[in-house]
């Protein structure tokens, strides 16, 4: 019993610390959406991820028939839809 409450103590006590030092104190909403800024795009990541061996493998087919094809089933699955939201805009120097 004396080990069952010293438990629940140590866990009551863990929780109220925890919240005095993990909760910022005086910050405003600009400042409380870091994570937002911090955390990397994780769905464009992998998106990209996702459709580039498809992209690639589309470079390499020579047969304008199987290329067409290729690119009817890319396009009916929707593949070259989030190709183009996933692109990373080419900079060329002026």
């Amino acid at each position: 019993m004396k080990i069952a409450l010293v438990f629940l103590t140590g866990i009551l006590a863990g929780a109220i610390i925890g919240l005095f030092v993990f909760i910022p104190r005086n910050a405003s909403a600009a400042e409380s959406d870091t994570t937002e800024t911090i955390m990397p795009d994780v769905e464009t990541m992998y998106k990209s991820a996702f459709v580039a061996p498809f992209i690639k493998a589309q470079d390499k087919i020579v047969d304008p028939d199987i290329a067409g094809y290729y690119q009817y089933l890319l396009d009916s699955t929707g593949l070259t839809e989030m190709a183009d939201a996933t692109a990373t805009p080419v900079v060329t120097p002026p």
